[in-house]
């Protein structure tokens, strides 16, 4: 899903800017929302069978039902006095998540429809619409793992091993050493892969091609290593 709509958004941008290539980003758009467009199934069921099975086995996790309360009452007489239920803002970014996957399937089929009456590079803002939403499964992506261990929270394993006894003896220092190393080379990794990302989809097709170095002419044919 993540894939699929980011081709289909970067050939919407090169569409935007009046690119000479339109038969291939034409391609690669109807590929990528094809993909997508199928992903994003795959994505409602998984999700969707996800929270009915949390709803069911680890209802503290999603708050705001009598199931859930029930079961923190019996967390609270078997394990102590404790806060074992998710915060409430859960169940919202859980709506979200699954909100942008049903937008995808409705809004999609547009782009498509057009596609196939070869007419979409002239929607510009339906293209600006694609551009735009690229980052959307990138932050649903992000937001479903800050779901999952948020909600999890306060087991290691769930009902049986709270996360105060399962704390490795380190320092406050060797935390706060690792927590900035870890931090900084994340932040490193995500603008070096931003930038690699964002120069190779400005690129036109025939930009960089194999056997040719960057700002090589396209009319120099490397020689075989045999005749050098």
């Amino acid at each position: 899903m993540v894939s699929g709509f980011f081709m289909a958004g970067v050939s919407a941008w090169h569409f935007r800017r009046g690119t000479g290539e339109v038969p291939f980003f034409r391609y690669s758009m109807r590929l990528g929302l094809t993909v997508g467009y199928i992903a994003t199934f795959f994505t409602i069921g998984f999700g969707d069978a996800q929270v009915l099975w949390v709803v069911r086995n680890q209802a503290t996790k999603l708050p705001g039902s009598d199931e859930t309360a029930a079961v923190a009452a019996r967390m609270v007489a078997e394990h102590g006095p404790g806060n074992y239920v998710a915060p409430d803002w859960i169940t919202i970014a859980v709506t979200v998540m699954l909100s942008v996957a049903y937008l995808y399937v409705l809004f999609a089929l547009i782009p498509i429809v057009l596609l196939g009456h070869g007419r979409i590079e002239k929607r510009r803002f339906l293209l600006a619409v694609g551009v735009w939403t690229i980052p959307l499964p990138f932050i649903t992506t992000i937001i479903g793992w800050v779901v999952r261990e948020i909600g999890r929270q306060p087991w290691i394993i769930y009902d049986v091993l709270p996360t105060s006894e399962a704390v490795s003896e380190v320092s406050t220092t060797n935390m706060f050493i690792s927590l900035v190393v870890f931090t900084s080379l994340y932040l490193t990794l995500v603008v070096v892969g931003y930038r690699l990302i964002a120069r190779a989809a400005r690129k036109d097709p025939d930009d960089v091609m194999l056997g040719r170095t960057l700002g090589e002419s396209e009319d120099h044919v490397p020689e075989p290593a045999g005749e050098r």
